[in-house]
C-alpha cells in the first residue's frame, strides 16, 4: 500500500532561510538594514553573526545588497512537530521619499526557503513571502 503522506511531518532541520531586502540609501539611513535582536524561531531568539557559522544567523551587510540567511537547528524545532517553524524578523523599510526625492512605490522583501544542496547550493528554493 502506497501512502501519500507520511505519518508524521518532515523535519525542517538544515533548511536555509534567506532574506533578500531591497538595499538603498536616502539621508543617511539604509534601508533594508536587518534590525538586530528580532529574529526568531518558534518564539526562541537567534544569536547573530558577521560570519556563517551554524546556529547562528548570518548578516550580510554589503553596501549595494543585504542578504540574511539561517539554517534551521533540530533545537529549533518543536519535537511534536518538526515540520512546522514560526520565523519572526524585521528590516528597516522606506515607506516615504526614496534616495531620488521622489514618492517611494517599489519596496522588495523576498524570503526564501530552500535545503542546500552541495557548494553550489542550486536547490529549488520556495519564496515564502514578498512585499
Amino acid at each position: 500500500m502506497l501512502k501519500a503522506l507520511p505519518d508524521k511531518p518532515l523535519s525542517l532541520e538544515g533548511y536555509k532561510v534567506r532574506e533578500l531586502p531591497t538595499r538603498e540609501f536616502v539621508n543617511g539611513v539604509k534601508f533594508g538594514d536587518y534590525i538586530k535582536g528580532t529574529y526568531t524561531i518558534n518564539g526562541k531568539q537567534v544569536e547573530e553573526t558577521e560570519k556563517y557559522e551554524n546556529g547562528k544567523l548570518h548578516v550580510g551587510d554589503d553596501t549595494s545588497y543585504a542578504e540574511h540567511t539561517y539554517i534551521i537547528t533540530d533545537a529549533d524545532l518543536d519535537p511534536d512537530n518538526k515540520g512546522k517553524a514560526t520565523v519572526t524578523l524585521s528590516t528597516v523599510a522606506n515607506l516615504g521619499i526614496n534616495q531620488y526625492g521622489s514618492l517611494n512605490t517599489i519596496n522588495h522583501n523576498e524570503v526564501q526557503v530552500y535545503m542546500p544542496v552541495g557548494s553550489g547550493e542550486s536547490a529549488k528554493s520556495y519564496c515564502v513571502g514578498k512585499i
